[in-house]
């Protein structure tokens, strides 16, 4: 099995979601979540005022990390695929007023 090289900084062996709904707002920064894109860059299904998902329990497989890890297991460990996940989280948490929104050039920062 071939995997691709991502350095683990410290092993991490699962993904920890604090639910702050970053996630959620920045689609159209992945292409694969367009489908789920309402136009604004934020999931259609997200809900603002609670800063949650309102079909948690039925969303996306792409939405759940564990299951979604199934359509990269051949190409990552478990480890880097959390390693990625985790490293996306935080910089979003950390770069979140620096994002391109959707349609703004990267330029126009």
């Amino acid at each position: 099995m071939k995997y691709i090289p991502i350095k683990i900084i410290s092993p991490v062996t699962s993904f920890s979601c604090d639910a702050c709904g970053l996630c959620c707002t920045m689609l159209h920064i992945n292409p694969i979540l367009a489908s789920l894109d309402r136009g604004d860059g934020t999931c259609t299904f997200f809900n603002a005022e609670e800063r949650s998902c309102s079909i948690y329990d039925k969303r996306p497989t792409v939405c759940k990390v564990g299951e979604a890890y199934s359509a990269y297991k051949d190409v990552m460990t478990i480890e880097q695929y959390y390693e990625i996940n985790t490293r996306l989280c935080n910089m979003f948490k950390d770069n979140a007023n620096m994002l391109p929104k959707p349609n703004q050039s990267k330029s126009n920062l």
